[in-house]
């Protein structure tokens, strides 16, 4: 950890990743045999809608921790053009400036995403299909398990500060752990008998003790003290929400383009149809998500190359990472296609996967996607952020094919809208401005 920390987050993040994979292999068959097809549709669909809860982050966390790797090691020379890095104390004093600043914008985004708790739960779920199928008992669970999300919302100051020490091997840690904890609540509820309400109750309980163990990181780790920033501290304010909104505005674009997809199906085709589809979605996700464990931990040390002003160490890191990391994408969205069919028919049976057609449009999607992604989290890890419009535009072409496809090709129509969409935007617009931070980096490293 201490003398290869990007190894040990890679480590870290798979443990992770196997956290999650052991619970989603007890937890699905449970949920889909031990609740109805309806109820099984409505949590699968409840934690979706949750996603758009955790939106009002909006680019928040990771902006902090990009700014704590930065702040930390700045030094004169640093850095690139045209970066969007705040300017403050170097050192411990600026990482306090940071800490306690997004401390009290999270206090107020506590109270949006409260506000979008209720709303969602009494103004949007009511209408659609899923509406036929809520009852008292299905609103509270909802309601416990938007208080889990509101407690992780909270623990993202802490987790980023951690993060931009560049000791997100903890992060992940913590992480794995209260999913793995979280999950065997809930298939204990589901052996005993219960329903959705416990389960939910399990998850909520969870998280406030996962918000517990961040905070406690936080005092073991920060060499500062709980006072506020020094200086004008709400000009500090804006210019954090000046770099962040844009952040939050891509955020909520690449929710329309990928997550969507899940309440969509809830609210216009019915709560049966979601499990088979949101199964491939999460194997899909989780399989790609074990290469960025790779590439996620190098961020914060590639921000701290560039603020020590070594161009070149940062240029050589993001080439071996990249490379690395676009080649797992390559293997696992292989065997995604090719043998995840085999292995959910001995888990769960016949029935219980989407055809080989949307397994293929979704393997070919994950695939392009993580590979530009790569690229875009170091322009991010850079300070730059030229993003936000293609995304935008990215997010309406995905809408628009939605509406388009899917009433022609049906249940395909869902990853062939998403892959459509992004050939003619992102996937390869991000590639792009990535060779031109590359161009960058070695016009700085070649520099005397």
């Amino acid at each position: 950890m201490v003398t290869h920390p990007g190894k040990a987050g890679a480590l870290a993040g798979w443990y992770q990743q196997g956290c999650s994979g052991i619970i989603a292999l007890a937890s699905f068959p449970l949920i889909s045999k031990r609740l109805s097809a309806a109820d099984a549709g409505i949590w699968f669909s409840f934690q979706s809608f949750l996603s758009i809860i955790i939106l009002t982050d909006f680019g928040l966390s990771f902006v902090m921790s990009r700014q704590v790797a930065y702040s930390l090691h700045a030094r004169e020379g640093g850095g690139l053009p045209r970066a969007d890095f705040i300017g403050t104390r170097s050192g411990w004093p600026g990482v306090n400036d940071i800490y306690w600043t997004c401390r009290r914008i999270f206090a107020w985004v506590s109270l949006i995403s409260a506000s979008l708790l209720l709303a969602i739960g009494f103004l949007v779920l009511p209408h659609g299909k899923i509406g036929n199928h809520l009852t008292p008992v299905t609103v509270a669970a909802w309601m416990l398990m938007g208080v889990g999300t509101l407690l992780s919302l909270q623990t993202k100051t802490d987790q980023a500060l951690i993060e931009g020490l560049a000791k997100i091997y903890w992060t992940k840690f913590i992480s794995g752990t209260c999913q793995l904890l979280s999950g065997i609540g809930v298939v204990f509820v589901l052996l005993l008998g219960g329903k959705m309400l416990p389960m939910a109750a399990v998850v909520a309980g969870i998280a406030l003790f996962q918000f517990f163990c961040f905070r406690h990181k936080v005092r073991n780790f920060a060499e500062m003290t709980p006072t506020h920033p020094v200086g004008d501290h709400a000009a500090l304010i804006r210019k954090f929400l000046k770099v962040a909104v844009p952040m939050g505005v891509l955020n909520l674009s690449s929710f329309l383009i990928s997550s969507i997809q899940v309440p969509v199906l809830g609210l216009f085709f019915g709560p049966e149809i979601v499990p088979p589809f949101y199964l491939a979605q999460k194997i899909g996700q989780m399989l790609n998500l074990a290469t960025t464990q790779m590439v996620s931990p190098q961020l914060p040390l590639f921000t701290r190359e560039l603020a020590d002003g070594r161009a070149g160490l940062a240029w050589a890191r993001m080439r071996r990472t990249i490379a690395l990391g676009t080649f797992g994408t390559f293997v696992v969205n292989a065997a995604f296609f090719a043998g995840t069919p085999w292995l959910v028919q001995k888990w769960l049976g016949p029935g219980r996967y989407v055809n080989s057609e949307v397994l293929l449009f979704m393997s070919v999607d994950y695939f392009i996607l993580g590979a530009a992604v790569f690229w875009a989290q170091f322009v991010f890890a850079a300070g730059r952020n030229p993003f936000v419009l293609s995304t935008v535009l990215n997010a309406m072409c995905n809408l628009t094919f939605l509406g388009l496809l899917c009433p022609r090709f049906g249940l395909a129509g869902i990853p062939l809208a998403t892959l459509s969409a992004g050939l003619l935007t992102n996937y390869w617009f991000t590639p792009f401005k990535g060779l031109q931070l590359a161009n960058d980096l070695k016009l700085v490293a070649s520099k005397p």
